[in-house]
């Protein structure tokens, strides 16, 4: 005879320091007797006016996807456990002590390749962090199958370098754009109680500065590439590349940002022709930049 266990959510009626409480799962089943009922921590706390009963749901946190993503997760996991015993062995009674220890097992962990590529998805980050982002988790499955946050410790972070020294990455490309995706990745799961603060093994292994080379082209390079002749029956977009770089060096637009560039975005004055608009680096900031064309050309 199968077992009837039912899950639901229950807040925990008091609330801690910071005014939120815990989040449980409640594991009810009518053959456990007296104590009909076992809690498992879910390792989430929200307000009270955060939490809707009725709907089984997070709403109105900043956080309220991830969190409605982990309990149904853990829900799942659950069942799926309960489903898998009494499949294999109908008469196999699940007690309350055996669905705990489950929960608190290995197996049940969330990997920290999964909360990564979750944070990704959800994130509101511009499509080339986005694409970076899986680039690096790309990377830390490769340098390790499955990752838990227990791994995540100071020989893990410079085992990581060392993979991708080995693989033939600059410098740059590993201190400035992989392994600051896997610290922001860290601080985030801190954020979510994966981790203690305490664990952050980016306290101990510092992201060291690499001195790029930049090169730039001189004026009178500048002036010879403006007089170049293009051949009559060149392309378009050829033209337009040379337009656009000439106009990208004079003002100091970033390409990205010189592509979303529009009408809006120039504004004729008594003196000439101004740009005003938000670049990648400023918009977050809300500060437009001016650029006073006549005091360029």
């Amino acid at each position: 005879m199968y077992q009837n266990i039912t899950l639901y959510i229950k807040q925990d009626s008091r609330t801690q320091k910071d005014g939120k409480a815990q989040l449980s799962i409640i594991a009810y089943c009518n053959e456990w007797g007296g104590n009909k009922r076992t809690q498992i921590k879910t390792g989430i706390s929200v307000r009270p006016e955060h939490w809707r009963k009725t709907k089984q749901q997070v709403w109105k946190d900043a956080f309220y996807s991830h969190y409605n993503s982990k309990l149904l997760r853990m829900q799942t996991e659950i069942l799926d456990y309960i489903q898998d015993r009494q499949r294999k062995n109908p008469n196999d009674f699940i007690t309350r002590d055996e669905l705990q220890q489950y929960k608190q097992a290995p197996q049940a962990s969330t990997t920290f390749q999964a909360f990564f590529k979750e944070q990704m998805e959800i994130s509101t980050n511009t499509a080339s962090t986005k694409e970076t982002k899986r680039q690096t988790l790309q990377l830390l499955t490769e340098y390790k199958r499955v990752i838990y946050f227990r791994d995540l410790t100071y020989r893990f972070v410079k085992g990581f370098a060392a993979f991708l020294h080995k693989k033939g990455f600059a410098e740059s490309t590993i201190y400035e754009k992989h392994l600051p995706k896997l610290r922001t990745g860290i601080k985030e799961a801190i954020k979510y109680g994966y981790m203690k603060a305490e664990a952050d093994p980016f306290q101990h292994f510092k992201l060291k500065a690499v001195q790029g080379k930049r090169e730039c082209l001189l004026p009178e390079q500048l002036a010879k590439l403006e007089n170049l002749e293009l051949p009559k029956n060149a392309p378009l977009r050829l033209r337009m590349a040379k337009d656009a770089f000439l106009f990208s060096c004079y003002t100091g637009l970033r390409v990205s940002d010189l592509m979303k560039l529009n009408k809006s975005n120039i504004i004729e004055r008594p003196q000439g022709l101004l740009v005003q608009c938000l670049t990648q680096k400023t918009r977050k900031y809300g500060i437009e930049v001016k650029l006073h064309l006549w005091k360029l050309f």
